[in-house]
């Protein structure tokens, strides 16, 4: 009762005395102490608080806040229209589809020819549509010689049909090579996307060894408009 008599004094001071326009004003609990940069704070009895600020008149809240207005819900988003006036609208949702990965993927051979090359075993598959394809994977170059590694998409898996192809730049010999490829599709019928790969080397064609699969694997798609 003695906040609520402290509020209305302070209001009725407000309006009826000229120079306590620039009066700050506290409302809530410790209603007799306000902040020396506060115009108004209005406090909880937690502790929480609304400010408006003396001098920019900026609005801290340090408490969760609810905006209630009937358009509410899971999910939405607070925005404006082009006068300021805010809803809640429906977020924005991508349809990501995720792939399939191995249980064990194949080493990588080294060799010229696309023919030679072997189905990784990573495979996605998209309803009609245009999409976005992403695959990346780590891979460990024990060659005995820098190599770079060839990223063909296929629509088969026992043929390397060469659907799209990405290049991964050299990587040194013993070394970790995070390996990436981007793929635009259109299947005008359902249909499931293969990753095959190979290994070949400018510097020593004859090289031995092997390029081995070591973790970071993902493959998944997005849809694009055009």
């Amino acid at each position: 009762m003695k906040q609520l008599i402290y509020a209305l004094y302070l209001c009725l001071t407000a309006l009826l005395l000229p120079q306590a326009t620039q009066a700050q004003v506290k409302i809530g609990a410790n209603a007799k102490t306000i902040g020396s940069n506060s115009n108004l704070e209005v406090e909880a009895a937690n502790g929480k608080k609304m400010i408006v600020d003396k001098g920019t008149g900026a609005v801290t809240i340090n408490a969760a806040t609810t905006i209630k207005d009937g358009t509410e819900g899971a999910g939405k988003i607070w925005t404006s229209d082009a006068n300021g006036t805010g809803s809640w609208v429906a977020g924005a949702t991508v349809n990501v589809v995720t792939g399939t990965l191995p249980a064990s993927w194949p080493g990588l051979p080294l060799t010229s020819n696309p023919a030679n090359a072997v189905n990784t075993g990573a495979r996605i598959t998209l309803p009609p549509g245009k999409w976005l394809l992403y695959f990346n994977a780590t891979y460990l170059n024990s060659y005995n010689a820098p190599i770079n590694i060839w990223w063909d998409l296929s629509t088969s898996n026992t043929t390397n049909t060469i659907t799209g192809r990405t290049l991964s730049g050299a990587a040194p010999t013993l070394t970790f090579s995070p390996v990436a490829a981007a793929y635009n599709v259109a299947p005008t019928t359902t249909t499931t996307y293969y990753m095959w790969a190979f290994a070949n080397s400018s510097v020593n064609p004859n090289a031995t060894g092997s390029a081995t699969y070591s973790g970071e694997g993902r493959i998944f798609a997005i849809p694009v408009s055009n």
